[in-house]
């Protein structure tokens, strides 16, 4: 059997006892390592396929927390879209991305990539991540384990962030339609309860007490509730569709009344985007404090888009 076997589709529910012959006559392997594999199908643990001999293979080092995200999203991502327009472990040749890409959406309008982040990421993964991912020129959803999120007490709209969630955070139109007290556009932070089919969203983050505690409006709705893109692939939970079309409408009134808005997007181009960031891996030199103007590795926070920074001399002097 030369064909991509995917044990969480419904097909194999149905032919088990075929899974099982192919398990005993090895031939079931590891896309990564191409060592064979079993069949698991216990009643507890989600359905996999495991290792018959501890292998180095980029497969084997993944988190059970990461399988089991993985599993639930591209079971919902497969109800919405058809079990054929979903891939899970998306290799793409040449991508220099650290792994597969965890779920591959070919919708209408191309191909749409979900990355699920676990745990912290060093640096010069998650630049190398958002490079790869940027030079597909194809929408990109970043999802984080709820694991990862740290709430601040009392206060569950206030999160403390890693850098890691930090260089994640993606800006939406519905941040803009949340956010009616700031100028610049906050951005928007998903994240995957796998054990209780959650989607939790933090929409309109901002910086609340630099660097790490930000501020936003918070969303949980089950799986099944939440809505996605056909063509950007993007997550609205209930009620954020309506509230967007009607930002939209007032956005068109303004326009045609000669109104200026108030707030503008800190989204960029995305080609822009791209350059940015091969001109920072390429250069490497110190950032720029955006205050003073001088270089300096003395920062309480960067910008690796544009290598600037916020330096901890001019937050001494009031400035954040």
């Amino acid at each position: 059997m030369n064909q991509e076997v995917v044990i969480l589709e419904a097909q194999w529910r149905k032919n088990i006892r075929e899974l099982r012959h192919f398990d005993r006559q090895n031939l079931l392997v590891c896309p990564g390592c191409r060592q064979p594999v079993r069949v698991r199908t216990g009643q507890v643990k989600r359905w996999h396929f495991a290792h018959k001999h501890l292998q180095n293979c980029p497969f084997s080092c993944e988190s059970p927390e990461l399988l089991k995200a993985r599993a639930v999203l591209y079971q919902w991502l497969a109800a919405k879209f058809g079990t054929q327009a979903v891939v899970v472990e998306k290799n793409i040749p040449g991508a220099d991305l650290p792994r597969h890409i965890d779920c591959w959406v070919n919708s209408p309008h191309g191909g749409i990539a979900y990355w699920i982040i676990d745990d912290r990421r060093p640096p010069d993964e998650r630049l190398a991540i958002r490079i790869s991912l940027s030079r597909l020129n194809l929408p990109a959803v970043f999802i984080f384990i709820s694991t990862m999120i740290h709430p601040e007490k009392d206060h569950p709209e206030r999160l403390f962030l890693t850098t890691t969630e930090r260089d994640f955070l993606q800006n939406s139109e519905v941040d803009e339609a949340e956010d009616e007290f700031h100028h610049d556009t906050g951005a928007s932070l998903h994240y995957l309860d796998p054990e209780g089919g959650l989607l939790i969203t933090y929409r309109a983050l901002h910086v609340y007490h630099p660097p790490q505690l930000y501020t936003g409006v918070v969303h949980q709705n089950p799986l099944d509730q939440v809505s996605v893109s056909l063509q950007t692939g993007e997550l609205f939970h209930p009620g954020e569709l309506e509230v967007l079309a009607e930002y939209r409408k007032e956005k068109e009134a303004d326009r045609s009344t000669g109104k200026t808005q108030a707030k503008t997007s800190i989204q960029p181009a995305r080609e822009q985007e791209i350059q940015q960031l091969i001109d920072l891996q390429q250069a490497r030199g110190l950032p720029i404090c955006v205050f003073c103007g001088k270089t300096t590795d003395n920062y309480w926070y960067l910008n690796r888009l544009d290598n600037t920074c916020k330096c901890r001399v001019c937050y001494a002097g009031g400035k954040y």
